[in-house]
């Protein structure tokens, strides 16, 4: 639904003032002339007018594609702005235990992601990350994820959690990528002890998220605004000379 600032175009429409002009044939007829107010009045209406359009999601473009971090091997190392639930995030594979990866991982300020984001993260590795690409096979191809060596699936495990009840459990969602023969697919995992110093096994992987350093692209909204900004002030500098 548009919001109330975009219905404010039909309420508050332009009004014009008339001025008197000559036909060819003599008689005169009224021409429309925006004034000064008129101007302003209607750059506030049409920005109004974007704010509405905006809120209903219209300007909102397909996300950007994440980039995928391969070696010279043609290994998937890792990948740049993959978008978890709308912040982008770098996401680094590594093995290792888990104590070694997490710093001790035996709390869950060891880790970086909390239970919704970490489940959202596995479902953005599936869609934006492990896939086929002029760069590699990364989705048909589990092998080829840094780490995985086993050619039939790879998990790619996203730690959130250790919960201490009747002995320590390790709480994590891992997105776990298959071959053709197979479903894709995320679910949670529960580790219990000893987990902080048992090896992966051959078709898992340390997923590691951080948040991206990279600055936000404008908006088209913004840039809209900008433009319409920049217009009314050109107009009224000319005005003014």
């Amino acid at each position: 639904m548009i919001s109330n600032a975009a219905i404010a175009w039909h309420d508050n429409c332009v009004q014009f003032r008339f001025t008197k002009a000559r036909r060819p044939d003599g008689r005169g007829h009224k021409t429309p002339k925006l004034g000064d107010g008129d101007m302003q009045k209607t750059t506030a209406t049409i920005f109004a007018l974007f704010v509405g359009i905006a809120a209903t999601g219209l300007f909102d473009g397909p996300a950007r594609a994440a980039t995928l971090l391969v070696d010279d091997t043609g290994q998937l190392t890792g990948a740049r702005n993959v978008d978890v639930n709308g912040a982008l995030f770098d996401v680094t594979f590594v093995t290792g235990t888990c104590a070694d990866v997490f710093t001790g991982c035996d709390e869950s300020s060891d880790f970086d992601l909390d239970e919704a984001t970490a489940q959202a993260a596995a479902q953005a590795l599936l869609d934006q990350v492990f896939i086929d690409t002029g760069l590699g096979l990364f989705d048909t191809d589990p092998a080829l994820t840094s780490g995985c060596s086993a050619p039939f699936a790879c998990e790619a495990l996203i730690p959130y959690a250790v919960v201490v009840s009747q002995g320590a459990s390790l709480l994590a969602f891992f997105a776990e990528n298959a071959d053709p023969s197979d479903t894709d697919g995320t679910a949670q995992l529960i580790a219990v002890e000893p987990f902080a110093d048992r090896p992966l096994f051959d078709d898992q992987v340390w997923a590691i998220f951080a948040s991206s350093s990279e600055v936000p692209e404008p908006s088209t909204l913004l840039l809209l605004g900008i433009g319409l900004a920049g217009m009314t002030a050109l107009g009224r500098r000319r005005r003014l000379g």
